[in-house]
């Protein structure tokens, strides 16, 4: 996996539905935990480096960490 990648919600990670305010919680160079549940059930520890917000949030970030998320039953 490359150092950098892109990222997109297919569903919004908030109740609201909106991916606009859950983005405006997180800062460009901000660290968080991402899990892709609808997808592999992976989580990755990401770095934002850029986003824009729409019907799908596209997210530009930095992997630091990829694993399976260990808190998942499979």
């Amino acid at each position: 996996m490359s150092d950098s990648s892109l990222l997109l919600f297919e569903e919004s990670p908030t109740v609201s539905g909106n991916n606009k305010d859950w983005l405006s919680h997180i800062k460009i160079g901000q660290r968080f935990d991402l899990e892709l549940l609808s997808q592999r059930k992976i989580r990755c520890l990401c770095e934002l480096l850029g986003y824009r917000a729409g019907k799908y949030a596209s997210l530009w970030g930095q992997v630091l960490l990829f694993a399976p998320n260990p808190k998942l039953r499979y």
